[in-house]
């Protein structure tokens, strides 16, 4: 089994990489890092291959271009995956979204099985991110804009509230699907998610819908729900700007409704204390299915 994780200063780097080691027979990890934090991360990723070391754990590195993603997926991503058709286990604690839907990309294309991990942290710090940079849509999965269609944006929303807004006024689009995290083990959940209501609750064109991406199918079913409704007479255009685990939902409804189109919007700094320890782990198994 190979093990796909991005290299991070955050805690559950390191821890979680010991987790799927002592809970799956890993073979070889593959550890992505962006350039724009080799240095940051650099540490860690050295302890990272000591600790794979000792455990006789085949162990790369590869890097990732910040601001090249084409680059990212012809000279560290395709390589990296090949066409291995070893099961993968994908860690996404630390992974950037687009990473995520493209790291999945390739190992669905191999037709392998996959399965996703999440490492929740023990506890978050104030802030995660700031000054959010132009966005874009995902390498290879930009969706299929129909003439004529106006844009409709499905949002998943967490704790970046200028990420949220930066998206809404870029694309401005003629009708936003914002999708609340219901319930939370994390106390500044509910005060949140009350912000963005009060904030675009009222406006026109916009719909608010409540979700659990940590419940039974990342709340899945809802997006799709709304996705179903709205993509006969919009392109529908998908950000995952909440609890990481949606993102999964959203690539599963982009494999399957290619004219979807995945977007991502970069940050230009982030909190190195964003957060602590390593909490509960929650994995799932993709299902299968071939594209050509």
């Amino acid at each position: 089994m190979r093990l796909f994780t991005v290299a991070s200063w955050e805690d559950r780097f390191i821890a979680g990489l010991e987790r799927s080691i002592e809970k799956h027979p890993i073979e070889s990890v593959v550890v992505f890092f962006v350039d724009a934090f080799a240095a940051r991360t650099a540490e860690t990723r050295r302890k990272a291959k000591e600790r794979c070391d000792r455990a006789s754990i085949q162990f790369s590195e590869y890097q990732l271009y910040a601001d090249d993603p084409a680059k990212s997926w012809h000279e560290s991503l395709r390589i990296s995956i090949g066409d291995k058709d070893q099961p993968a286990i994908v860690d996404i604690s630390t992974m950037p979204r687009d990473v995520i839907w493209q790291v999945l990309w390739f190992l669905k294309r191999r037709s392998v099985e996959v399965s996703v991990v999440y490492h929740r942290p023990e506890g978050y710090g104030d802030w995660l991110s700031r000054d959010p940079r132009r966005p874009r849509l995902v390498f290879k999965m930009s969706g299929i804009s129909a003439m004529g269609k106006r844009t409709a944006l499905v949002i998943t929303a967490g704790y970046d509230f200028d990420r949220v807004r930066h998206l809404i006024e870029f694309y401005e689009p003629a009708f936003v699907c914002l999708a609340l995290q219901r319930d939370s083990v994390d106390p500044q959940n509910a005060q949140w998610m009350e912000k963005y209501r009060l904030e675009f609750g009222t406006q026109n064109g916009v719909e608010i819908v409540d979700l659990d991406a940590y419940g039974p199918g990342f709340g899945e079913s809802v997006l799709r729900a709304r996705i179903d409704a709205l993509k006969d007479s919009y392109n529908v255009v998908c950000a995952s700007l909440g609890p990481k685990l949606s993102a999964i939902s959203l690539f599963n409804i982009h494999w399957d409704l290619e004219e979807v189109g995945l977007t991502y919007l970069p940050s230009g700094d982030f909190n190195v204390a964003y957060s602590h320890g390593i909490g509960d782990s929650i994995e799932t198994t993709l299902e299968s299915s071939e594209k050509t």
